[in-house]
């Protein structure tokens, strides 16, 4: 059989000599890869080579008589391998394989085609040419249809997953043979089914198939046998597993083999994805840890964060909540991000928004205790200010807001004109002990200084400020009111007398004595002895 099938292809490429001597063109199954439809077909402008399939009824029907290619092998119907084994001088292709040609002047059996032929030497001869011997033969391109003579008519047709298979052209006159029909220019099997002719199997002809199934479509081919055309070979698609084979035949590799799997370890299981890779499985993910803020189910349990803070309940835990208070304002945005406040209100403009601060004026005085909590002039403790308002929160208004700390003036506010300041005449103190009687004079506290003479030669008399009169001890030379006495000295305040004058005049006969009153010595006389 293998020497029958290699004896028919060479027989078929010797076709080549009769093309090349004026007989055709090349063989069909050149390089091609334009592929038709069964369906949507363009229709293809005919030409009408005067063959038919159903002949009309006044043409005479011609049959060919069976030649006997025992004995005479060349004879026309023979088979043949070059055009040297013809009677004919033409070896031409047919369902059955090369025979020898018959002649013709003008008509042929049905489904042949009379053609003129250029043979060596520029002579023509016409002989009988079969029309479709490739009808139905497995392709793959439209070249493998292409017959001698009627190159670029016929087309590779698609059978969907049983193949493609060759056509030829078809129109109102050019009827398609039995069991074909005409769609869109080109004759297609009625059945759906090509059978291998001889030629075809000669040919070794293939095609590309594919088998579908609810998981997908397998590509393989199928090709003309002596026992027919054979099943396609492709493979039967499979749930892909992870082995490195396309199972499903969608050209994808252990694509979509991942699957669930458990995770287990001495705390919980969290459920994990089978991974393909290299053909090689693995359960990948992560363990069970204990739940942490992080925006992950670390406990596997299905909840995200659970037990922490939640403050806006959004599902989002405070950790990973991107707007806490859930206000409209990202909190890195927010003047206060753990408390609604849409309208973002900062009264003393210092990033932190009045609903969360607890001194909305920047006074220093907390909120709750402030009985203008948002102007930073009002404040318990603030300055009185000569304004008409309370500003240090003790109900009492401009109290004190004028003083010049000026005893002698009256101090007197008007919340529009500003603050007065009128003298008076209090009584006073100008804080100097050397003085007494104070009082203001234009302004000014003054008093009248002290006299602190005491009449006391033996003491210094002065006043000092801090103290006021002083009279201390002096050592100063005085006098203690006897005429009689000299050196009177200072001692403790007191005037010390001094030593007596001496008023001896040096006689026994006188009584020496000083008259206190005039401050002179007295002699008076006495008696004397003279011994």
């Amino acid at each position: 059989m293998k020497n029958t099938a290699l004896a028919a292809r060479c027989a078929l490429l010797l076709f080549f000599v009769w093309a090349c001597d004026g007989g055709g063109a090349a063989l069909p199954g050149a390089a091609n890869n334009d592929l038709t439809e069964p369906e949507g077909l363009p229709d293809i402008p005919q030409i009408d080579h005067g063959v038919s399939d159903i002949p009309e009824e006044e043409e005479p029907l011609i049959v060919w008589d069976t030649p006997d290619c025992e004995t005479t092998p060349d004879a026309d119907g023979c088979p043949c391998t070059s055009t040297s084994d013809c009677v004919s001088q033409q070896c031409v292709l047919s369902s059955s394989g090369l025979q020898c040609a018959h002649s013709c002047l003008s008509e042929c059996p049905a489904g042949w085609s009379c053609e003129s032929v250029l043979v060596s030497g520029g002579d023509l001869v016409f002989v009988c040419i079969e029309r479709a011997p490739l009808l139905c033969r497995p392709c793959t391109n439209n070249q493998d249809c292409a017959l001698p003579k009627f190159e670029g008519l016929d087309q590779c047709i698609s059978y969907g997953d049983a193949g493609h298979f060759c056509g030829i052209s078809c129109s109102l006159s050019l009827l398609c043979p039995s069991g074909y029909t005409c769609s869109k220019g080109q004759c297609i099997s009625e059945s759906g089914i090509c059978e291998c002719s001889p030629l075809h199997v000669a040919l070794e002809a293939e095609t590309g198939c594919q088998l579908t199934n609810g998981l997908g479509s397998c590509k393989g081919l199928r090709k003309c046998t002596p026992t027919g055309l054979s099943g396609c070979d492709a493979a039967v698609a499979q749930p892909e597993l992870c082995d490195g084979v396309d199972n499903d035949c969608d050209e994808l590799v252990d694509e979509e083999v991942e699957k669930s799997c458990s995770i287990d370890n001495v705390i919980g299981s969290c459920t994990g994805h089978w991974v393909c890779k290299d053909g090689v499985g693995s359960c990948e993910g992560s363990e069970v840890v204990f739940e942490i803020c992080d925006g992950v189910d670390n406990d596997c349990d299905g909840i995200n964060d659970e037990g922490f803070p939640d403050q806006d309940d959004d599902g989002l835990a405070d950790c990973v909540d991107p707007d806490i208070d859930n206000d409209g304002f990202l909190n890195e945005m927010d003047n206060c991000p753990m408390q609604a406040n849409p309208e973002q209100t900062d009264t003393d403009l210092d990033e932190q928004g009045d609903l969360c601060d607890a001194d909305d004026d920047n006074d220093g005085s907390p909120d709750s205790l402030d009985c203008k909590p948002l102007s930073k002039y009002i404040y318990p403790m603030a300055p009185e200010l000569c304004d008409g308002v309370d500003n240090d929160c003790d109900m009492v208004t401009d109290e004190g807001s004028c003083t010049d700390d000026n005893l002698c003036t009256d101090d007197i506010c008007d919340p529009k004109a500003g603050c007065f300041y009128i003298f008076n005449e209090a009584t006073c103190s100008d804080g100097n002990p050397c003085t007494g009687n104070d009082h203001c004079v234009a302004g000014a506290c003054a008093g009248k200084f002290f006299d602190c003479d005491d009449k006391n030669p033996c003491t210094d008399d002065s006043c000092q400020p801090q103290t006021g009169c002083q009279n201390l001890p002096n050592t100063l030379k005085c006098s203690d009111g006897n005429p009689c006495t000299i050196g009177d000295q200072c001692q403790s305040s007191f005037c010390l007398s001094g030593s007596k004058k001496d008023c001896d005049d040096g006689t026994p006969c006188t009584v020496d004595s000083c008259n206190e009153t005039t401050a002179q010595c007295e002699h008076d006389k006495s008696p004397c002895d003279d011994g």
